[in-house]
């Protein structure tokens, strides 16, 4: 999935695992976000002719319909939202292109200084990037993590997650999902994040590096440069071969001349220079930071910039996270099944509750999933020999009226799992009970506490379960 899929996928995670009680999102919010992001996923994959339903597009539906019915509820939490802005990151080349054009020490208004350090600087502390950054890759080290870079990540990560304070009258459980969601969106967004503070570094380098060029060409319109050296402890051969050493891009690659021993003598400050001598050694100056720094920089800044692209394009969400498997179904959407395989248990069935099984079966994994009813096992007995096939989930049917037991019901899914080598899905079906209790007084309320039995049971052996109806298809409280 990309960046904003991820980024709504993470929020929603964040919520419903701080909500457990519900006081944002009911169970009724949360199964009409399922079924309703299940039929658009369904339905694109149709589209598509996909063979397998996507498990991003329904996540992204589903985080889609829920965060519009949080924020529905709860307008002040519509900031967390949102995507954080980059302009931090626009702004350092921009910064870094007035400070190379502003900065004095690098062309006095009248000379060049041959010497100038703040020009060999800038040479000297990109060279040693390029082997910082050599280092790194001998090393393998984790992109973005050197101590410039990671220290500009974590003071930016905040701003560019766009993680801003929540306002005080958002209920507890979306304060403690922001705090959730902001510490894992930083781990989750770290590749990322780093990449593009890395692009920004090196177009802030390669920008004050123009600036700097620009900065000897406008000062070179309106002065006339004096070109000159002066060292208590270097003389010209050791300038010489200083300067031959820094200008050899530009003298090998451009065929730009250089300066003799005796010229450097002859540029000690005090004796006589031509004009000409300024313009020449501006132009090697230039071209010299041009292939040192910025084109080197600019094509690291394209680098980091692809790999940004990249990462924001194919952004790493761990699926295998309970959360995940429980809200697609441990074996189902995420494997994609093709047959679901149903095993009823003390449970006989007419043709019209066939039908409806066909039905829900459909609205859980698909119009394209096959129904595999197998005989009802009775009561008591084990369930009959099959085997683990590959697309194809089993699910126990159970009659909501009987009460579960252990020793039995218990028994029977021990034993299936074990058959199995995998869990698998209970059904259980509410129709039988809610036609017995019919319109009695306390009916709502002793079908509640029958689902939390049956769903307590299920939990007992770590087996999801999901309540269906036979008699009406559409009020059962599918996942």
């Amino acid at each position: 999935m990309n960046e904003t899929t991820a980024r709504r996928v993470l929020l929603m995670q964040a919520i419903e695992t701080a909500d457990q009680e519900g006081q944002v999102l009911s169970d009724a919010d949360r199964l009409h976000a399922s079924r309703t992001a299940r039929e658009m996923a369904n339905w694109r994959a149709t589209e598509t002719h996909a063979p397998d339903l996507s498990v991003p597009v329904f996540l992204d539906q589903r985080a889609r319909l829920v965060l519009e019915r949080v924020t529905e509820r709860h307008p002040a939490f519509r900031g967390v939202t949102k995507p954080g802005s980059r302009w931090p990151l626009y702004l350092l080349p921009l910064v870094g292109l007035f400070a190379g054009a502003a900065i004095d020490h690098v062309a006095h208004p009248h000379r060049i200084d041959i010497l100038s350090a703040p020009l060999l600087g800038i040479i000297a502390w990109n060279l040693l990037v390029y082997a910082l950054l050599f280092v790194r890759l001998l090393l393998r080290v984790i992109p973005g993590r050197e101590a410039g870079v990671g220290l500009l990540t974590r003071k930016l990560s905040g701003t560019l997650a766009g993680i801003r304070p929540a306002a005080a009258r958002l209920p507890h459980p979306l304060l403690t999902a922001t705090a959730s969601f902001g510490s894992r969106w930083r781990a989750a967004a770290a590749p990322l994040t780093g990449a593009r503070v890395e692009c920004a570094l090196h177009l802030a380098a390669c920008a004050f590096t123009a600036g700097v060029i620009a900065s000897l060409y406008m000062r070179g319109l309106l002065t006339q440069y004096i070109v000159g050296w002066e060292s208590t402890f270097l003389d010209a051969g050791q300038v010489h071969a200083l300067m031959a050493a820094v200008f050899t891009p530009a003298t090998k690659l451009l065929g730009m001349t250089g300066f003799s021993i005796s010229e450097m003598e002859a540029l000690r400050f005090g004796a006589p220079v031509h004009p000409a001598v300024g313009a020449h050694w501006v132009h090697l100056y230039a071209a010299t930071l041009a292939l040192i720094v910025v084109l080197p920089r600019a094509m690291l800044a394209a680098l980091a910039g692809l790999r940004a692209l990249w990462l924001a394009r194919h952004f790493a969400v761990d699926l295998a996270d309970p959360y995940f498997a429980r809200l697609c179904g441990t074996g189902s959407l995420l494997a994609g099944p093709r047959t679901l395989r149903i095993i009823p248990y003390s449970f006989q069935l007419d043709d019209p509750r066939t039908r409806a099984l066909n039905d829900i079966a459909q609205r859980m994994f698909g119009d394209r999933v096959e129904l595999a009813l197998r005989p009802s096992v009775v009561y008591g007995e084990a369930p009959p020999e099959i085997g683990r096939e590959a697309r194809t989930l089993t699910a126990a049917l159970f009659n909501a009226a009987a009460t579960p037991e252990q020793d039995t019901h218990g028994a029977f899914l021990r034993q299936l799992h074990q058959a199995l080598g995998e869990l698998p899905r209970a059904l259980v079906d509410i129709s039988g009970i809610a036609a017995r209790l019919g319109h009695q007084p306390d009916s709502a309320q002793r079908l509640a506490t029958r689902r939390d039995l049956w769903r307590r049971f299920a939990e007992s052996h770590s087996v999801p379960v999901s309540f269906i109806d036979l008699q009406a298809p559409e009020k059962g409280e599918l996942p």
